[in-house]
């Protein structure tokens, strides 16, 4: 991973692979290829990866994950078989660990992608009661609010937003 986030990646993935051949049964040099190439735009290769290490572990919530984060950078339609395969893959995540926040705020995003709006606000209350500061999911769910009528409460979540970004940003060590 050190090597992934200095832009070696070449380094990172023959290190990946080493990990993977050492340790077959292990996930992290398989998800750590997967991230790596959903990141340096060869998500078809990540999602393949990771879909043949769900073979084994098929309830694994974070290969599930990286699995969406990959097949969404393909582009993963709503209506697409693609689509389909992350939706069922985020339902596999929540179902194992229904306290994983970010699968919760990836199920809304893709629901409210999809038009579901009704299931996509859902799943983004849950991923804000588990994780009150995901601004992803705060942000996602202020314009589902907005689209519904619903200003007062958007504009709350917005107020919350913008608080949580000013805090980041007084907490990052000046130069």
């Amino acid at each position: 991973m050190v090597e992934a986030d200095k832009g070696l990646g070449a380094d990172a993935e023959r290190d990946f692979g080493i990990s993977t051949r050492l340790d077959p049964d292990g996930q992290y040099g398989s998800a750590g290829l997967g991230v790596l190439y959903a990141d340096s735009g060869r998500a078809a290769e990540a999602s393949e990866i990771l879909s043949r290490r769900l073979q084994k572990s098929p309830s694994d919530p974070t290969l599930n994950y990286l699995l969406v984060h990959a097949l969404v950078r393909e582009g993963a339609a709503p209506g697409t078989p693609t689509f389909r395969e992350a939706e069922a893959a985020l339902l596999a995540a929540t179902r194992t660990r229904s306290d994983y926040a970010a699968a919760h705020t990836a199920l809304g995003k893709l629901y409210a992608q999809s038009g579901d709006d009704a299931r996509a606000t859902a799943e983004l209350q849950v991923a804000l009661s588990l994780n009150g500061s995901d601004r992803a999911a705060i942000n996602q769910l202020a314009g589902l609010l907005r689209r519904a009528g619903r200003i007062g409460e958007a504009g709350e979540l917005t107020r919350k937003l913008r608080q949580l970004l000013i805090t980041e940003a007084e907490s990052v060590p000046s130069r």
